[in-house]
């Protein structure tokens, strides 16, 4: 969650020269703080996808790796575009690339916020409950009004 924290902590410094316009931070032009954001938003991006994805497959119930991986991974692949198509938005109506930082920060802060009540425990035990009581109903080992 240290990572989510630096997300968050970069767009909000990003935000700093939308508001404080003279201000000589801020994604005010500098090259440096290009490079800087590219760097920071790259070293963080890579551990947070391994960290969610650690925490994923913790929770799948064994077995059925390959039908939930392929779900997360239509899903995410699936909803690649609607990232780029929000800040586009943005940019078209109001001129400023600036205010695309407030979408990644509030969903940077949205998923932070979705995370803190994930409890992993929880997660692994509903698994094997699944593996326990719903596997063998797809399996036609027993009917639903058995349960």
């Amino acid at each position: 969650q240290v990572n989510l924290l630096s997300f968050a902590i970069t767009m909000g410094y990003c935000m700093i020269g939308y508001f404080a316009p003279d201000s000589p931070v801020g994604m005010n032009g500098s090259t440096w703080e290009i490079y800087l954001f590219g760097f920071l938003y790259a070293f963080n991006a890579g551990p947070v996808q391994s960290y969610l994805r650690t925490i994923f497959s913790t929770m799948i119930p064994r077995g059925l790796e390959s039908e939930f991986f392929g779900f997360f991974e239509i899903s995410d692949k699936g909803s690649s575009w609607i990232g780029p198509l929000v800040a586009a938005t943005i940019n078209e109506s109001t001129g400023s690339m600036r205010l695309a930082f407030l979408y990644l920060g509030a969903m940077t802060l949205l998923g932070s916020i979705l995370l803190h009540f994930v409890s992993e425990d929880k997660g692994r035990e509903e698994a094997k409950e699944f593996l326990v009581h719903v596997v063998p109903i797809l399996d036609g080992e027993e009917s639903i009004s058995e349960l």
